[in-house]
């Protein structure tokens, strides 16, 4: 992710109540050496909710675009540019049931789209888990 993204974006990372046991997120990716990223640390959660965790990590964010992933996903160096937004910011990416084209079908837990469409539907659904 880091390569993928300028100097002047953002790396927001939800850390869900991570198991005591477990290494600490940050050290466990190595992260800690960029300025660019926030782990965002939820304690005392039983329960996993996905849709929280997406708009507890779009809250922190400051850009004019969102781009959500998941934690296995890889992007190309050139992603943000292959996927740029017409002016009017019409457009937003995630992996359809029936995918227009082969590189669609590998962008399963991926979602980009401009900050106001998000504000504009208020986000995830946090009724779904």
């Amino acid at each position: 992710w880091q390569a993928a993204i300028s100097r002047s974006d953002e790396i927001i990372i939800v850390d869900w109540s991570t198991n005591a046991d477990s290494l600490r997120i940050d050290e466990a990716l190595e992260l800690n050496r960029d300025e660019r990223i926030l782990i965002v640390s939820v304690e005392g959660q039983t329960e996993w909710i996905l849709t929280r965790a997406l708009n507890l990590a779009a809250s922190f964010a400051i850009g004019d675009l969102i781009l959500k992933l998941d934690c296995d996903t890889m992007l190309s160096r050139n992603f943000l540019k292959a996927h740029s937004f017409p002016k009017n910011g019409s457009h937003t990416y995630y992996r359809p049931k029936k995918p227009r084209n082969p590189n669609m079908q590998h962008l399963n837990g991926v979602m980009f789209m401009p900050r106001a469409s998000f504000e504009a539907v208020h986000g995830y659904d946090e009724r779904l888990t």
